[in-house]
């Protein structure tokens, strides 16, 4: 087994629809579905990670 932990960048913003945080299920089925194509699913778990800019921990 495989852990994949795939970590996205996000920014903050009023409009709840383009939040990372909102779109991590969608993120993570697509990538699923990529890594679905090589490995079996009980191959790999995957992880995906929403967190803040990097401008956001630089402040």
């Amino acid at each position: 087994m495989v852990d994949i932990t795939i970590y996205i960048e996000g920014v903050q913003s009023e409009n709840s629809a383009v939040l990372t945080v909102d779109s991590s299920v969608h993120f993570r089925e697509h990538f699923h579905q990529l890594f679905s194509q090589k490995l079996s699913p009980t191959e790999f778990n995957l992880r995906i990670k929403p967190f803040g800019s990097i401008y956001s921990l630089l402040e």
